[in-house]
């Protein structure tokens, strides 16, 4: 294992998957300065501080997609490429995939604070103020490394990298349609139990409050992760 880690750790600076999702995540968030209204720079402080608390939820979101497809993409490539079987062939497949599992955790937490700046940027040149840093980027981090877990473990379970592309933000985005047919199922979804497991309000996204999402959520992850296992180790690589 110790081995396997070492090698990402090697290739993790020279990684330009993560440094264009990095990139990507950062320009989406400081697009969020397109939302806010003209004149926010003139505007009371009360009214300027109530705004920039709305664009943390949009910063989370933007985290959790961005670092999901990153982690899936990610894997999905280097499968694609060859590069899972070559490691196989020089390490365990069991350490292997606990290494990428954690790099892609590293990874996500990246895109995150990208994300995370993105929005900070966006606040501040767009006159509506600058957010305090601390508990945005604490947030974000967080949002970024689960989220990359979650969209890891659908890439080792898919595989296939064009469906991945597909699968990984779906099987997130599928509670938003469904938070207003079934409210209550929609709130166990992953999605969900990653903005609740960082502090967002979900209630204000039309999910039931209330519903832990820690333990949801660390439920969601244990369970693709596991059938992730299954499918990595019984499963040809090359």
């Amino acid at each position: 294992m110790t081995a396997a880690l070492r090698s990402r750790i090697t290739a993790f600076p020279t990684d330009l998957i993560l440094a264009g999702f990095v990139v990507a995540g950062f320009v989406l968030a400081a697009s969020l300065a397109l939302s806010i209204p003209e004149g926010m720079g003139s505007a009371p402080d009360a009214i300027r501080n109530a705004f920039r608390a709305t664009l943390v939820t949009p910063a989370v979101l933007t985290t959790i997609l961005v670092s999901a497809l990153y982690a899936g993409f990610d894997y999905t490539l280097a499968l694609r490429r060859g590069v899972v079987a070559r490691e196989t062939t020089a390490q365990r497949r069991g350490a292997v995939l606990t290494a990428r599992a954690l790099l892609a955790s590293v990874g996500g937490a990246l895109v995150g604070l990208a994300c995370g700046a993105g929005a900070l940027v966006a606040g501040g040149v767009a006159g509506a103020g600058w957010m305090p840093a601390p508990p945005l980027v604490g947030s974000v981090a967080i949002a970024g490394a689960l989220a990359a877990s979650w969209g890891f473990a659908i890439g080792v379970i898919v595989r296939h990298h064009l469906a991945a592309l597909f699968v990984v933000p779906a099987s997130l985005g599928v509670a938003v349609p469904l938070a207003s047919l079934v409210p209550g199922a929609a709130s166990t979804l992953p999605l969900p139990a990653l903005l609740g497991a960082v502090g967002v309000d979900t209630g204000a996204l039309g999910f039931v409050s209330g519903i832990a999402p820690v333990p949801l959520l660390a439920g969601w992850i244990l369970l693709g992760l596991g059938w992730a296992v299954v499918r990595f180790v019984s499963r040809d690589v090359t």
